[in-house]
């Protein structure tokens, strides 16, 4: 909203400088007063305004497209950091589920990953199967943990491809 208020004021302010300079050239022009301007210096004063006002407006939308770029490619560096966070965690929870007696440890990190994860992404396999695996940690029970590991690492790869490309980047 910001930015569309500005970018508003700087072409109105654009504008009302165009429209000025032409009135004051016509006003020059059209006037019975002597001068040494002949038209030939006043259409070339308009060529010149006319060419840098069309330049400046092009400048100004080649930098409002790349900002737009700059903050979207921010903003997905910032989802593959998040990814990269939430692997690790992952690692940790396998890491304690070899370990005996650490499916505390395991439940505590399943349920960091868990939290982590946008509510419109809650109906994944993914999801899922981590909500799973933290009901079986909690529970105490061992399982095949080589085999789930393998199964949720698949599902985290297709979450994260999902997550990373699907976003909005709001102006």
């Amino acid at each position: 909203m910001k930015n569309k208020k500005e970018v508003g004021l700087g072409v109105l302010i654009t504008i009302l400088l165009f429209v000025t300079s032409i009135l004051i050239a016509m006003f020059i022009v059209k006037n019975k007063i002597p001068s040494n301007a002949s038209n030939d210096g006043w259409l070339g004063f308009f060529g010149g305004l006319f060419g840098s006002f069309i330049s400046g407006m092009i400048t100004f939308y080649v930098l409002y497209i790349d900002r737009k770029g700059s903050r979207e490619q921010i903003f997905k560096q910032q989802k593959v950091m998040e990814m990269n966070q939430m692997e690790n965690d992952l690692k940790e929870v396998f890491s304690s589920m070899k370990k005996d007696g650490e499916c505390v440890v395991a439940t505590t990190y399943i349920l960091l990953v868990l939290n982590k994860i946008p509510e419109s992404y809650k109906d994944t396999k993914y999801y899922k199967l981590l909500f799973e695996i933290g009901e079986y940690s909690n529970e105490g029970q061992y399982f095949d943990a080589l085999g789930l590991e393998a199964k949720l690492y698949r599902e985290f790869i297709k979450y994260r491809n999902m997550y990373i490309e699907t976003y909005n980047c709001k102006d």
